[in-house]
């Protein structure tokens, strides 16, 4: 079977089970297609229930040569995306820019750095981050404007929180966090 990296990503609907904004608010799992480590990865980050052995399978198909360049950075993001769900943000962290550093142009990396950099509440970095992720062309926008909205809140700018919490309800209109973060604006 064709191992490949679909562009796109999931939403998992348990990523952010800690997270102040609800449990549906995070890009989740990417797609690796094939058999081994690396596909195991995949189906152990889209899975509702926690498998302590996850971030271990991760591990083991990162430290063989076999993967694509493509599956590497889909199995990074994966595994970043299981140790967020363990509140090891800053290890996350590592594994999204890593993921970065191999296919720089791959939108959902960078979204997923820039939600790590909020959960370690680095805003000015992650409003950046966050910036150079919806330039990409992510598969989930809505999940930078979303993540950049927070950013922004907690640096105090109310008006650019709102009109990104605006864009991402307007791009998702069945997806409820942003729309209950706009009811707590006053538009004057």
């Amino acid at each position: 079977m064709k191992r490949a990296l679909l562009a796109g990503a999931v939403i998992a609907a348990s990523l952010f089970t800690s997270s102040a904004f609800g449990a549906d608010t995070g890009v989740g799992p990417i797609v690796v297609y094939g058999r081994g480590p690396a596909q195991d990865c995949y189906v152990a980050a889209t899975a509702d229930r926690p498998n302590r052995n996850a971030i271990s399978v991760c591990s083991l198909a990162l430290n063989h040569d076999f993967l694509t360049t493509e599956d590497r950075t889909a199995t990074l993001v994966n595994r970043g995306v299981l140790l967020m769900r363990r509140s090891a943000d800053a290890r996350a962290l590592a594994d999204f820019e890593a993921a970065g550093a191999l296919n720089p142009s791959f939108g959902e990396a960078q979204l997923m750095r820039g939600i790590a950099l909020v959960q370690l509440n680095r805003y000015p970095e992650a409003i950046d981050t966050l910036t150079q992720a919806i330039a990409m062309n992510p598969e989930r926008p809505e999940r930078a404007y979303f993540y950049r909205a927070a950013a922004y809140e907690e640096v105090g700018n109310a008006q650019a929180a709102y009109a990104d919490y605006q864009r991402a309800a307007d791009l998702a209109p069945g997806w409820g966090p942003p729309r209950t973060e706009l009811t707590r604006f006053v538009r004057r």
